[in-house]
């Protein structure tokens, strides 16, 4: 009896190391759980790419005449309006299990490269410099922006129940060639205007001139979800359907494989659910995934900025932390006085 006590004590305490804690009580999450290890980069910068060569030194046999015909060949009309990414490591850590908002911190950076430059200090780069790969491109950082932030925004109108008006959200439907009782959908964030973006376009245009503006539009074009669902269906079951799509597409995208990792535990078959993740995108779109099947919450936090997890949180509570309820009193308190003060001159 008593050594199996000792047993499913060590199996607790094991996987209360593995996976983090929440406010004090023991919550194991699958995101939590997933082992990927990135680091972040002090040193990031944006090259041009006609500088590129400088930074990154050719590999012993591992790039191809391919990627440094690329190089060679860049377009000249494109020149520091897309340069590349440079980001060496720093210090590791485990995006999923350490910052469990990314997505949504990502998705509300403005469209600059400076705001690209902090997150990627903060972060690191979006994919890794492997062999058959070169660098981040600045085209690169900006799609994936707009393709996330829109995947969010699918998300948050599913979840404040605004999905009535589908155009607003960048979905068309049409009849189904040949079936009355499918309709097909596309959904793309090239759909919907985004001031953010067009101010961005409108600044590389200024600066580089109309034709260059275009060049990385056409990069930077966001790619069409499309699907078939029942005729009938309702405008809510749409937008899931293409929110589903899209995500699901990424994954693929990116190489988020799912595989069974051996468990601790004794009982069952001792396998648990995991993921094989291979960059910083990818784990972000995992995260995404794992937050829509979730159901969860998050919110900006009024005093610091700062995305937080807020699904299960009281509906009053609106700040990230202690701390900053702690500087929300100061703050109001420190208000309420200079009102006081200044009605009382007034009398």
């Amino acid at each position: 009896m008593y050594a199996v006590q000792e047993l499913l004590s060590t199996m607790f305490l094991e996987r209360k190391r593995r996976i983090p804690m929440t406010e004090g009580r023991f919550q194991p999450t699958l995101g939590g759980a997933i082992v990927f290890k990135w680091w972040r980069s002090d040193t990031a910068q944006w090259i041009d790419g006609k500088e590129i060569r400088d930074h990154v030194p050719r590999w012993n046999d591992e790039a191809g005449d391919d990627e440094w015909y690329e190089l060679s060949h860049e377009d000249p009309q494109l020149g520091q309006a897309d340069p590349w990414l440079i980001a060496r490591t720093s210090a590791e850590y485990q995006p999923l299990r350490e910052h469990e908002a990314l997505v949504w911190e990502f998705a509300s950076l403005p469209f600059e490269r400076d705001a690209y430059t902090v997150f990627a200090k903060r972060f690191g780069p979006l994919t890794r410099k492997d062999a058959g790969r070169l660098p981040d491109r600045l085209s690169f950082w900006v799609q994936e922006h707009s393709y996330l932030r829109y995947a969010v925004s699918l998300y948050q109108a599913i979840e404040n129940r605004t999905t009535d008006d589908l155009e607003s959200l960048g979905i068309r439907t049409a009849p189904a060639p040949g079936d009355a009782s499918r309709t097909e959908l596309v959904a793309s964030a090239a759909l919907v205007p985004d001031p953010p973006l067009a101010r961005f376009l409108e600044d590389v245009s200024a600066e580089f001139g109309p034709e260059t503006a275009r060049l990385l539009n056409d990069r930077i074009a966001s790619e069409a979800a499309y699907a078939l669902i029942e005729a009938d269906a309702s405008t809510r079951r749409i937008v899931q359907m293409a929110l589903a799509t899209i995500i699901t597409g990424s994954l693929a995208h990116h190489s988020v494989d799912p595989l069974l990792d051996p468990d601790v535990s004794p009982l069952g078959m001792g396998l648990t659910m995991s993921f094989r993740v291979s960059d910083l995108i990818g784990a972000m779109w995992l995260q995404l995934a794992l937050a829509a099947a979730g159901n969860k919450t998050f919110r900006s936090c009024p005093v610091c900025g700062t995305w937080w997890n807020a699904s299960g949180a009281r509906s009053h509570k609106t700040v990230c932390s202690n701390k900053c309820r702690a500087k929300q009193a100061y703050e109001r308190r420190k208000a309420a006085k200079e009102e006081a003060a200044e009605s009382d001159e007034s009398s």
